[in-house]
């Protein structure tokens, strides 16, 4: 992800939407969110962001642990499209 955000800095693209899955398909969920809040860019949930909210199986639970109280609030605020 810092590669792509870095990516960017060198074109313009018309247009950059973060598509969901952000806190579940890495080791770093809070880093990953972090990043993706700095960017300013918009995002929309993923499946597995409402999977991690609604703490559904053991790896969404661990993936909710590492979140703070401020990327819930991101992660629920999200737009499911």
């Amino acid at each position: 992800l810092e590669a792509v955000l870095a990516d960017l800095e060198q074109h313009t693209p018309d247009a950059v939407v973060f598509a969901g899955d952000l806190a579940i398909s890495g080791p770093h969920p809070a880093e990953v969110l972090a990043l993706v809040r700095a960017s300013a860019h918009p995002a929309v949930m993923g499946n597995t962001d409402a999977e991690v909210l609604e703490n559904v199986d053991v790896v969404a639970g661990w993936a909710r642990v590492l979140l703070s109280a401020e990327d819930v609030v991101y992660l629920r605020a999200l737009p499911l499209s």
